[in-house]
């Protein structure tokens, strides 16, 4: 009994839930990218950080973009 009311509480929501994952994408790939630039380039930030913490950033970013595409094919 529990277990369909809260099934029926998230298909509710599914253009909450799209949006948000639209949102993780975005914000994942900025940061992917401009991690990269400045790994790359040394535009963004003038390169001041170093070569491990562009590294972890921009592998931070990439993984939460995979995150939110992985959830919003979900959502779907």
């Amino acid at each position: 009994m529990a277990g369909s009311v809260a099934i029926a509480g998230v298909q509710g929501s599914r253009p909450m839930g799209k949006a948000l994952s639209i949102a993780g994408m975005v914000v994942g790939g900025l940061v992917a990218l401009l991690f990269t630039m400045d790994l790359a380039v040394g535009t963004p930030f003038g390169g001041k950080a170093g070569l491990l913490p562009d590294l972890g950033m921009a592998l931070c970013g990439a993984v939460l973009a995979y995150l939110g595409w992985n959830a919003f094919r979900d959502s779907a």
